[in-house]
C-alpha cells in the first residue's frame, strides 16, 4: 500500500505539471492569459488552503518471544487511507536578500486542520507447526492540528515551476480514536502479555508536538496564485518526548503519520487606501514593486 500510495502521489506531480504544459501553448501568455498584463496591487498575504489523502507508513513488524520460546508472537502492523484539511494564510517575504544565493525563507505559512490517520494490526501464534492470526485491531485517529512552516523556494530558470522545501511546527490534539482490540476465542491480552512477561500495547498522548519537513513541486498559475502539491513528514518528536522519535505508537506498533496536500495559495489584492503602500525609501518601493510584479 505504502509504495501503490508514492506513486500516485508522483503521478499526481506529473499530471499536474504534463496539464500545465499541455495548456501553455506556444507563447508564455497562452497559460497565463492575461496575468502578463496584470497590474494588480498584490499584498504579500494571501490565503493558503490544502486537502488530500494522509497515510501511516508502518514501521516492520514486531516480534516477541515467551519463556523457554514455547510461544512466539508477531505483530504485524499496516496503514490505512486516511484525509486531511488545512486552512489558514501566507506571508511572502518583501525583505531585500542578505545573502548572495537569494532570501533563504521566501515565505511563511500556518494553518488549523483536522487530520484523520488510520491504523491497524494483527497478532499472530507462531508454534513449531503453525502460524495463525489469534486477534486484530483496526481504527482511525482524528487529530485537531495547528501548524506553521517556513518555506524556501527553488525556481527551474524560464518555468513556472519551483521546488518548495519547507521546515516546521506542528501541534496535534488527538480528538478520535480506539484502542480495542479483538481476540479470537480461548486468547486474550492478559493470557499474551504474561506469557512474554510483557504488556504488548502502547499508545501515544492526546496532545504531541513535532518538527516536520516538507518537500514539494509548486506551479505558479498566474501573478499571485499558486498549486503547490507537497508531502509533509514529522521528523523530530518533542512531546511527548521519546528521544527525538516522531512516530506515533498505538496498538503493539509504530506509526510515522504522512500527509499529501494539494496546496492552493491565493495573495490578496491590496487596499488602495492601505497605509501598508509606504515601503520605506523611494529603492524600497520599486525593489517591493517589481518583486511583486514577478508573484
Amino acid at each position: 500500500m505504502k509504495y501503490l500510495f508514492t506513486c500516485l502521489f508522483l503521478g499526481c506531480l506529473a499530471l499536474t505539471y504534463g496539464q500545465r504544459k499541455f495548456s501553455m501553448g506556444n507563447k508564455k501568455s497562452d497559460f497565463f492569459g492575461n496575468g502578463a498584463q496584470d497590474n494588480r496591487a498584490l499584498s504579500n498575504t494571501g490565503l493558503q488552503i490544502g486537502i488530500g489523502p494522509t497515510y501511516m507508513f508502518e514501521k516492520d513488524s514486531t516480534f516477541f518471544e515467551g519463556p523457554g520460546g514455547r510461544n512466539r508472537y508477531v505483530f504485524t502492523p499496516s496503514g490505512k487511507l486516511g484525509i486531511g484539511i488545512d486552512i489558514g494564510t501566507a506571508t511572502f517575504n518583501m525583505k531585500p536578500p542578505r545573502f548572495k544565493f537569494g532570501k533563504i525563507v521566501k515565505y511563511i505559512d500556518w494553518g488549523i486542520g483536522f487530520n484523520l490517520y488510520g491504523v491497524e494490526e494483527t497478532t499472530s501464534k507462531i508454534t513449531d507447526l503453525s502460524r495463525a492470526i489469534i486477534g486484530s485491531g483496526s481504527t482511525y485517529l482524528g487529530n485537531i492540528a495547528a501548524r506553521g512552516t517556513l518555506h524556501h523556494q527553488l525556481y527551474i530558470p524560464k518555468t513556472s515551476i519551483f521546488f518548495d522545501n519547507g521546515l516546521g511546527l506542528n501541534l496535534d490534539f488527538r480528538l478520535l480514536g480506539s484502542n480495542s482490540y479483538d481476540y479470537n476465542e480461548g486468547y486474550s491480552f492478559e493470557e499474551i502479555a504474561a506469557d512474554k512477561n510483557a504488556a504488548p500495547f502502547r499508545f501515544s498522548k492526546q496532545f504531541f508536538a513535532q518538527l516536520h519537513y516538507s518537500l514539494g513541486i509548486g506551479f505558479r498559475i498566474k501573478r499571485g496564485s499558486y498549486l503547490v502539491p507537497t508531502m509533509q513528514l514529522p521528523i523530530f518528536g518533542i512531546y511527548e518526548w521519546d528521544k527525538g522519535n516522531p512516530r506515533t505508537y498505538w496498538y503493539s506498533s509504530q506509526y510515522r503519520p504522512a500527509i499529501f496536500r494539494l496546496r492552493f495559495i491565493y495573495l490578496f489584492d491590496k487596499p488602495k487606501n492601505s497605509s501598508c503602500e509606504s515601503f520605506g525609501t523611494e529603492d524600497d518601493r520599486k525593489r517591493n514593486e517589481e518583486y511583486m510584479q514577478n508573484r
